[in-house]
C-alpha cells in the first residue's frame, strides 16, 4: 500500500512538473506573433506615436527635385466604442525651404454607421468610413508568419524584458498609419474621406522588427523598412503631370500606454 502510494505521489508530481516546465517554455516567433495579436484584440485601447523619414524624388515638366518628408504621426483606436482618432504632422524639406502639412482626423459611429471627419487648413470635410479601418489598427497580421525569426541577440528593451520579431507586414495592415499620409502627400484630401481607398496597398510591403513584451506579449516598438510606395503614389497623382520616385521610408511605431477610448472622447470634432 505504502509502495503504490508513493508511486501515484511520485507521478503526480513528475505531472505537476511537467506542466509547470510546459508553462515556461519559450514560445515559437509564431506562438508570440498569435499570442501578441491575441493580447492587442482584448486591449480596449491601442494608442500609437508614429516617426518616419521619406527621401524621394518629384517629377514634373521633365525636371527632378529630390526632397525628405518628415512624419510624425499619433494614432489612437478603440475596439468598444468603436472610434479613432488620428493627428499627423509632415514637413517638406524642398530646395532648403521647408513646408509644413497637418491633418486631423476622426472615425466616429453616427446614426448607426461609421463617418470619417477629416481637418486640414481649417477646412473640415466628412464621409462615409468602414470599421475594417478601425479594426486594422488594433491588429498586427504578419505576412508569411511562418518564416518570422528571432533576433536572438534581443532580450530587452529600455530595460524592458522583451524578445524581436523580424519578419514582414502587408501594406493593408498598415494602412491606418499610411493611409492619410500619402493622401496628403499626394495632394487629394479634396477628395473627402475616400483616401484610404484611393490608396490600393497592395503593393506595399515592409521589412519589421517587432519589439515585443516578454511578460504581456504586447508590443513595445515597431520599426519598418517600406517598399513599394511608387506605384501607390504614381496611381493617386495619375493625369496630375507629376510623378514620385521614392528612395526609402522608414518608420519607427511606439506603442503609447498612456491613452483610453475616453480621451478619444475628448477630442470632440468641433466640425458644424
Amino acid at each position: 500500500m505504502k509502495r503504490i502510494f508513493l508511486r501515484t505521489a511520485a507521478g503526480t508530481l513528475t505531472a505537476a512538473l511537467l506542466l509547470s516546465l510546459q508553462g515556461c517554455m519559450p514560445m515559437s516567433p509564431q506562438q508570440t506573433a498569435e499570442r501578441m495579436a491575441a493580447n492587442m484584440a482584448k486591449t480596449p485601447c491601442t494608442a500609437a506615436s508614429v516617426t518616419g523619414q521619406m527621401e524621394l524624388s518629384i517629377g514634373m515638366n521633365g525636371m527632378e527635385v529630390d526632397t525628405t518628408v518628415s512624419v510624425e504621426e499619433s494614432l489612437v483606436y478603440s475596439a468598444d466604442p468603436m472610434q479613432a482618432y488620428m493627428d499627423l504632422e509632415m514637413n517638406y524639406e524642398l530646395m532648403g525651404i521647408r513646408v509644413p502639412m497637418t491633418l486631423e482626423s476622426y472615425l466616429l459611429e453616427e446614426d448607426s454607421k461609421m463617418v470619417q471627419y477629416l481637418h486640414s487648413d481649417d477646412i473640415w470635410m466628412c464621409a462615409d468610413a468602414d470599421t475594417s479601418m478601425v479594426q486594422a489598427g488594433t491588429a498586427v497580421q504578419f505576412d508569411e508568419p511562418e518564416n518570422l525569426t528571432f533576433d536572438e541577440e534581443v532580450e530587452e528593451l529600455d530595460g524592458t524584458p522583451a524578445v524581436c520579431l523580424v519578419g514582414t507586414l502587408s501594406g493593408d495592415t498598415l494602412s491606418p498609419i499610411l493611409g492619410s499620409m500619402l493622401g496628403e502627400l499626394a495632394g487629394s484630401r479634396e477628395q473627402g474621406g475616400d483616401l484610404q481607398e484611393q490608396a490600393d496597398l497592395s503593393g506595399v510591403s515592409a521589412d519589421v522588427r517587432m519589439y515585443v513584451n516578454k511578460e504581456t506579449c504586447l508590443p513595445i516598438r515597431m520599426e519598418c523598412s517600406v517598399a513599394g510606395l511608387d506605384t501607390v503614389m504614381n496611381s493617386m497623382l495619375a493625369g496630375s503631370g507629376m510623378s514620385y520616385t521614392v528612395s526609402s521610408f522608414t518608420m519607427t511605431t511606439r506603442r503609447d500606454t498612456s491613452r483610453t477610448p475616453e480621451s478619444i472622447g475628448t477630442n470632440v470634432c468641433p466640425m458644424p
